[in-house]
This record gives structure tokens, sequence and C-alpha cells, in this order.
């Protein structure tokens, strides 16, 4: 099921079902706190009794060659403020904390080689925030990029990617639930286990029946 984190609670079918995977692919970082917050709780409640939440994010130094590029370029253009905030891979575990347990992270290592001034330019442009800045002046900035990135001399961008992995936290969906989160119940046993436990019952009554004190006194009885 794939569906927007920001209007799962528009959508209380979901909430219905258990699942033993719940992922949020590269979109915690782009939610409100308060939004967060929910989604996280929500997905705690979500998951199965073994469970696992697992979340991709960036860290703040994600690309960080590609800003400090345009900032030669134009002083005024910084990366966006969510690759600093929000969730990412230096807060993510303390936010994931409140709900989830066991949580462990995994960098991801996938530095790129960019060749292409055009591919930096475009990428840009593809930032909401930077959109209007790269798109007035769109033939001088590639100038300057071409300026800074040849086939013969490609431009490093470093990225900063991983993901965690956090299991179920049940004493706060115990809580919630004001009790214990599922059915217990004992199994019943079949006619051959039930037999077998009466009898060894009577035995245990009967002072008439052999007794002994190691594996070995055992065997020996079985094998005359």
């Amino acid at each position: 099921i794939i569906c927007d984190a920001a209007g799962i609670n528009e959508l209380p079918e979901l909430k219905l079902k258990k699942y033993q995977r719940i992922m949020a692919n590269h979109m915690l970082y782009h939610m409100e706190e308060n939004e967060r917050k929910i989604l996280l709780r929500d997905a705690n409640d979500m998951l199965t009794d073994d469970g696992k939440f697992i979340a991709s994010t960036i860290g703040k130094n994600h690309m960080k060659e590609i800003f400090e590029l345009a900032g030669e370029y134009d002083k005024n253009i910084k990366a966006p403020e969510w690759f600093s905030r929000g969730f990412n891979l230096e807060n993510g575990e303390e936010q994931l904390k409140e709900y989830f347990s066991d949580i462990t992270m995994f960098s991801h290592d996938n530095n790129l080689i960019v060749p292409e001034p055009e591919a930096i330019y475009d990428y840009l442009c593809s930032l909401p925030e930077m959109e209007k800045a790269m798109g007035r002046n769109k033939n001088t900035i590639i100038k300057f990029l071409k300026s800074k990135v040849t086939e013969n001399e490609p431009f490093f961008i470093s990225k900063n990617t991983g993901v965690f992995i956090a299991k179920k936290k049940f004493l706060r969906t115990a809580i919630r639930e004001h009790g214990i989160p599922f059915e217990l119940k004992l199994e019943e046993p079949n006619d051959i286990t039930a037999a077998a436990i009466e009898e060894g019952r009577k035995l245990l009554s009967d002072s008439s029946a052999p007794r002994y004190s190691s594996m070995e006194a055992l065997k020996e009885a079985l094998e005359e």
C-alpha cells in the first residue's frame, strides 16, 4: 500500500489492519513536526508485534558541494532549510526513540561524479526554493557552471544518505490500549498430548512406580 504520509489520518481504513513493514522513503523531513509525530505514533500502532518501521533520509551535509558551488555564483543561494532540520541522520534516532525500540542506522555510500554542468543546473532548478533564482539568469548560470565542470574535470558531490530500521515499541502501545494489545491464550493440547499428560500425573501419584535419579539410570532401565 502506497499513500501520502501527510494524509494518512484521512484514510482510517489503513489503521484497521496490522502491517509487518511500514516504510517512509525520503519524506519525513518534508513534514511539519506535529504531522511527523502523529505519523510515527500511528506507524507504531499499525505494526504487527514483530513489525519494523523503516525510514530513509539525508544528513545535514548531503550534496553540500553543489550548494557551495551555487553559492560561488550567488552568495544568497543556500541549501534548503529542510536539509538541516526536520528528520535527518543526525536527529532521526532521537525522534524515533519516543515511538520505537531497537533502532539501527545504516549509512549508504553513493557519492556522485558529474561531468555535465547542465545536470547540476537541472537539479538546482528542481528545488522549489531555487527554481526562480535559477530561471532568471539561465544562460549566465550555465556559463558559470561550464567554467567549473567539464568531462575532463567532473564535479564531485558527496551524498549523505542512510536508513533507520526500528522495531515496534510494545510498552507505548500497551499504555495507549490500557492493556496488552493482543489476545493471550493457551493452546489446547490434542488427544495424544492430553493422554500423555494424564498418564504422567498418575505415575507421579503412584508410589510403586519406579523412580530414576539420572538420565543414565533411565537409559539402563530402558535397555533391560
